[in-house]
């Protein structure tokens, strides 16, 4: 009897050795096809860009709450009334910034956590849309790298 199981595990491991280097030979031959969900569409990547940019801010000893922004154009080649309109964006997202807490700034479109999607303050600026829009892009982004 032992020496029955002893000539059987000595056949087990023929066949796994086997199987092993025929699958490190010809490694396509084992791996199964993966679909992707059909319902996404893929992005490409873009060119290099530099967008709109606040770069500072300036303001008065003797009057502190009048600020001057600094804003960078970029290579974004904007007419003066959407510059001035992207301008006005950054500033307000910045505004934002100083006045929610830090612990706020998350967005979650995890589809597992219907109830946390973004803080509700935040989800009342501009910039918690704009954090929600881009956490979308980054999900299919990565869906369509995948």
């Amino acid at each position: 009897m032992l020496v029955f199981i002893r000539q059987r595990c000595l056949s087990l491991k023929r066949l796994l050795a086997i199987v092993v280097a025929v699958s490190l030979m010809f490694p396509a031959a084992l791996q199964y096809p993966v679909y992707a969900q059909a319902h996404i569409d893929l992005l490409s990547t873009s060119p290099a860009f530099s967008d709109v940019c606040l770069k500072g801010l300036r303001f008065s000893v003797d009057d502190p709450l009048d600020l001057e922004f600094i804003v960078d154009e970029g290579n974004a080649a904007l007419g003066n009334t959407a510059f001035k309109e992207q301008s006005e964006k950054l500033v307000r997202y910045f505004l934002s910034a100083l006045t929610l807490p830090a612990k706020d700034f998350w967005v979650n479109l995890s589809p597992y956590e219907q109830d946390r999607i973004l803080p509700d303050e935040l989800g009342l600026t501009d910039m918690g849309q704009e954090l929600l829009g881009q956490d979308y892009l980054l999900k299919r982004l990565a869906a369509s790298l995948t």
